[in-house]
């Protein structure tokens, strides 16, 4: 089965086998894609895609469609905040021509700049903060980032991410408010819940901007203590914050999530995730276990009126 109950279709991020997406974008490191065989194994339709896969849109053609997957999402590591637009669009060229020559539409942009993801020294608690009129020009200026994408034949959604400077509910729903409709949203459920917030609710507040969801769950016990603690992001992957859906370690109600998706009537990828580091657990053993919870969860959701609204939605 391909497809959750009112679509949505699943699959997994490459992270589970080769850790968290870093700053410096593309790889040239040769690797094994041995990994591909377990995605497919796994049951999943789709992966993200990863800095070490082919930048060849014919060999990325090819090694995809030999483990009968497709691309869900190209994830970019953005730097707008102080580039130019012309400056930006000229890094996101050749990572636009794979995309739509693999027949994904969907850039899913992270804004690395001065984030704290590599630093050990520094706690997620300090990372960098934008002035409320700081995020509304960028919004504006993000915005023309969408349009021409969209142009292009291609769509922009933000991802939030630990260590960088839009990350909370706060941020993000102030960058959507002072964007435009090209703007879309990726919901994540880890970062959304380590930040404080309720990802059912934001389901339900930003569902006519959600273009994407990658479900990964806070063992509460480990992102507690990161909190009282200060733990940098590197110290945050080794200590395993976060788990795949399914895994009984994780804190997410997937209920209350799918609820909120069956309503919002969304039909783009759910993607299986989790920021740790690969060699603490068994990728395909977590692949598997996603799975199985993410099947539970779309019969959950195909009934959704036996649900009650998740605390925000209308």
């Amino acid at each position: 089965m391909d497809k959750l109950s009112w679509n949505a279709k699943l699959g997994v991020a490459p992270e589970l086998w080769l850790g968290p997406m870093a700053e410096s974008g593309r790889s040239r490191t040769p690797v094994s894609y041995d990994w591909l065989a377990e995605v497919a194994r796994a049951g999943y339709a789709g992966i993200e895609l990863h800095p070490t896969l082919p930048d060849d849109p014919r060999a990325l053609g090819l090694l995809l469609s030999d483990h009968g997957l497709v691309l869900a999402a190209a994830p970019f590591v953005g730097g707008l905040l102080e580039l130019t637009l012309d400056e930006e669009k000229r890094r996101i060229g050749p990572s636009l021509d794979l995309l739509l020559a693999s027949d994904c539409r969907l850039l899913t942009y992270t804004d690395f700049t001065l984030s704290v993801r590599r630093d050990e020294a520094t706690a997620l608690a300090d990372r960098y903060v934008l002035r409320r009129d700081d995020v509304r020009r960028y919004g504006e200026k993000l915005t023309r980032l969408a349009d021409w994408l969209a142009a292009e034949g291609a769509m922009l959604a933000y991802q939030p991410r630990l260590g960088t400077f839009l990350a909370s509910e706060v941020e993000i729903g102030l960058l959507l408010e002072s964007s435009d409709v090209t703007v879309g949203f990726v919901l994540d459920t880890g970062v959304s819940a380590f930040e404080g917030a309720d990802p059912a609710a934001l389901v339900g507040r930003h569902k006519d901007r959600l273009r994407h969801v990658r479900i990964q769950a806070p063992r509460k016990p480990v992102a507690e203590r990161a909190r009282a603690e200060r733990w940098s992001f590197p110290r945050l992957v080794r200590e395993g914050a976060f788990t795949v859906p399914g895994d009984a370690a994780g804190t997410l109600d997937l209920a209350a999530l799918g609820a909120g998706l069956a309503r919002a009537g969304y039909e783009g990828w759910i993607v299986a995730a989790a920021e740790r580091a690969p060699e603490t657990r068994n990728p395909l053993e977590d692949a598997e276990m996603a799975m199985e919870a993410l099947h539970a969860f779309a019969d959950a959701a195909s009934t959704p009126s036996q649900h009650e609204p998740a605390r925000g939605e209308p």
